[in-house]
């Protein structure tokens, strides 16, 4: 499988008690560093008011399964707690 050069953003926020626009400074800050690094961003994935704790979200899963299939070489996040609280549920494809 051949992986497709670019990035994904991947925001969330946790609870209803946030701010929604702390989405949007996440992918601003992550769109920045992308510019800075000069890798293109290919998409952006985003759980509003979906916790860490789920082993399923939306927008998350649908990344993973694009990541599956090659879609990207890269996944960007503002903070690590915003991909997952638990690492134990990941699965990222590999080379074989």
């Amino acid at each position: 499988m051949k992986l497709t050069h670019g990035a994904y953003i991947l925001a969330r926020f946790s609870t209803d008690r946030q701010e929604a626009d702390s989405i949007e400074v996440q992918v601003s800050k992550c769109r920045e560093w992308c510019e800075r690094q000069r890798l293109p961003v290919l998409d952006v994935f985003a759980d509003e008011a979906v916790s860490g704790m789920k082993e399923t979200r939306p927008q998350f899963d649908r990344m993973m399964r694009l990541l599956s299939e090659g879609g990207a070489d890269t996944v960007v996040i503002y903070d690590q707690s915003r991909m997952s609280v638990s690492y134990t549920h990941l699965t990222l494809p590999t080379n074989s």
